[in-house]
C-alpha cells in the first residue's frame, strides 16, 4: 500500500512545473546511494546506467532507471542478480523508480560481444550511444551498427503489435501513447517508405506524453494518423491461391467471410499453430492476422475493432481458442519482407502454412539478410531471458505444450541453420522424437513441474548452443556467451 500511495504521489508531482527539481534530486540521490552500497564490490566490476536521462524524452517521476551489471568472469551472475534486485527492493525510494522486472547482467566476457549491446540498446532512437558508469569515471560509446538498428526495429514493431495490432490496451494513456508513437518514428527512420506527408501523430503524441489532459480531445485524432500510417496499400501484386478450410469449423470460417464484406477489411489470413494432433479440425491456438486498409481511418471505424475481435472470440471453445490482430497493410508487409517477428521463421512457416479468406497468395520476399539479423537476435534474446528474465517463470505451471511449441521452435531454427529443410507438420509423436524420450511420459496437457523443468532447461540450452554454433559461424564473438 505504501509503496503504490508514493508511487502514486511522485507520478502527480511529475505534473507540478517546480516538481522536477525535487524529483531529480531523488534520481541522483539513489545513483548515489546504489554507488555508495557497491563501490567495495568483489564481484561486480561495473553498474551501467543505460538510460538516457540527458534526453528530452526522459521525464523525472515517469521514466524508470534502466541498469546493466557486469561481473568478472568469475561470478555467478544469477546468484548476484537476485541480491541486486533484493538491494532495490528494500528501499522505497530506488524501487519506485529502478525497473526491477528487467536488470540484464553479463561478465566481463560477454560485454565485448556486439551482439548483446544490440539487444540492450533495442529502444535507441540515436546513431552513436553513450551509457554512464556508476561505479566508474567513465562513459561506453557506440556507435550503432546494422545489427543494432535491426533490434531498434524489432523491437519498434513488437511494441506496436502489444499497443496497437493486439488492441490489448484501449484509450490513450500516455504509456500507451508514447511506446506506439516511438515505435512508428523508429520504424519510419529504418524504413522510409513507411512515412507519409501526414505528421500528425508525431505532435498529438508529444502533447499527449507531456499534458495527458490532451487525451480527451486529440485522441481520436492521434489514433486516426497512427492507423493511416500504417495501413497504407502495398505495391504487391497479388494472386490467387487454391487452399482448403476442411479443418476449420464451417461456422467460424462462414462468420469471417461476413467480417470480410466490410469495407476496411482487405484479408484475413489464418493460420494453426505449429502442434496439431486432431486430424478433423484445428485444435489448440488459431492466429488470426485482420488486414486493414485506409478506409478503416476515413469513416474511423476504428472503434469497431474490439467489436469484432468479441465477436470472433465468440467461436472459441475449451479446445480452441484464438489470437487476433488488426493489422496494417504495410506493416504486414514490413513483417514479412524484413523479419520482424517475434520468431524469425514466422515469414516461411506461414508460406506454408496459412490461408487467405480473400484467396490471396502474398509474394513476400524475404530479405535473408534480415532473416540471418532476426535469428541472431532471436537467439541472444532467448540467452538473456535464461539470464535475467528466469525463463522458467514462464514454464512451471503451464501446459507442457506450451514447453514442447518453445523446443519445437528451437529445432526449427537449428534445422535451417543449417540449410535443411524445415520439419513442418509433424505429427507430436514425430516432434517428441526430436527431443529426449523422457517427454514421452508427460501429456501434452499436464502442467510443467519443477521436475519435468529440469529436463526442459536441459533440452532448450542444449538446442540454444547448437543454433549458437551455427551462428557463431558468422560471427565469433557469439562463442562468449555462457548458458
Amino acid at each position: 500500500m505504501l509503496y503504490k500511495l508514493s508511487l502514486l504521489a511522485m507520478r502527480l508531482i511529475a505534473h507540478i512545473p517546480m516538481g522536477k527539481s525535487f524529483l531529480k534530486y531523488i534520481y541522483f540521490r539513489s545513483l548515489r546511494k546504489i554507488k555508495t552500497h557497491y563501490a567495495e564490490s568483489e564481484a561486480i566490476t561495473d553498474i551501467i546506467l543505460t538510460s538516457n536521462i540527458k534526453s528530452k524524452q526522459f521525464r523525472y517521476g515517469l521514466s524508470d532507471l534502466n541498469f546493466l551489471i557486469i561481473v568478472n568472469n568469475n561470478s555467478h551472475p544469477k546468484t548476484i542478480l537476485n541480491q541486486f534486485r533484493d538491494f532495490i527492493q528494500s528501499h522505497l525510494d530506488l524501487n519506485l523508480i529502478v525497473n526491477t522486472e528487467f536488470i540484464p547482467i553479463l561478465n566481463e566476457s560477454e560485454i565485448k560481444t556486439d551482439v548483446i549491446k544490440s539487444y540492450l540498446i533495442r529502444k535507441s532512437d540515436k546513431d552513436v550511444l553513450s551509457w554512464l558508469s556508476v561505479l566508474n569515471q567513465k562513459n561506453y560509446r557506440f556507435i550503432m551498427r546494422m545489427q543494432d538498428h535491426y533490434a531498434v526495429s524489432h523491437h519498434a514493431m513488437l511494441n506496436l503489435d502489444y499497443f496497437l495490432f493486439r488492441n490489448k490496451e484501449l484509450g490513450h494513456d500516455r504509456k500507451r501513447v508514447k511506446a506506439i508513437n516511438r515505435s512508428l518514428i523508429a520504424l519510419q527512420k529504418q524504413f522510409p517508405d513507411l512515412k507519409t506527408e501526414n505528421g500528425v501523430f508525431k505532435n498529438t503524441g508529444k502533447l499527449i506524453e507531456n499534458y495527458p489532459l490532451f487525451k480527451w480531445t486529440l485522441g481520436k485524432k492521434w489514433e486516426k494518423s497512427v492507423w493511416k500510417n500504417v495501413s497504407r496499400g502495398s505495391n504487391l501484386t497479388l494472386y490467387n491461391k487454391k487452399f482448403s478450410l476442411e479443418r476449420y469449423q464451417p461456422k467460424f470460417i462462414q462468420y469471417l467471410n461476413n467480417i470480410l464484406q466490410l469495407e476496411f477489411i482487405e484479408d484475413i489470413i489464418l493460420q494453426p499453430s505449429l502442434i496439431q494432433e486432431n486430424n478433423d479440425f484445428y485444435e489448440g491456438k488459431i492466429y488470426l492476422n485482420i488486414l486493414v486498409n485506409q478506409k478503416l481511418t476515413k469513416k474511423f471505424y476504428i472503434s469497431q475493432l474490439t467489436n469484432l475481435k468479441e465477436g470472433i472470440r465468440k467461436y472459441q471453445n475449451s479446445n480452441l481458442k484464438f489470437r487476433i490482430r488488426f493489422m496494417g497493410t504495410k506493416a504486414f508487409q514490413l513483417l514479412n519482407e524484413k523479419c520482424l517477428y517475434h520468431f524469425p521463421l514466422e515469414p516461411l512457416i506461414q508460406k506454408q502454412t496459412a490461408v487467405s479468406l480473400a484467396k490471396k497468395e502474398y509474394p513476400f520476399i524475404v530479405d535473408y539478410k534480415y532473416l540471418n539479423m532476426a535469428s541472431i537476435h532471436f537467439m541472444t534474446t532467448q540467452f538473456m531471458r535464461f539470464r535475467s528474465l528466469q525463463q522458467k517463470t514462464d514454464l512451471i505451471g503451464s501446459r507442457f505444450i506450451k514447453a514442447l511449441n518453445l523446443m519445437y521452435k528451437y529445432a526449427l531454427l537449428h534445422s535451417y541453420l543449417k540449410g535443411e529443410p524445415l520439419p513442418l507438420n509433424l505429427s507430436t509423436k514425430k516432434m517428441r522424437e526430436l527431443f529426449t524420450p523422457q517427454f514421452n511420459e508427460i501429456a501434452l496437457d499436464d502442467n510443467v513441474t519443477n521436475d519435468h523443468w529440469k529436463l526442459i532447461k536441459a533440452q532448450l540450452i542444449y538446442l540454444l548452443k547448437e543454433i549458437r554454433e551455427e551462428l557463431s559461424k558468422q560471427d565469433q564473438s557469439l562463442k562468449l556467451l555462457k548458458f
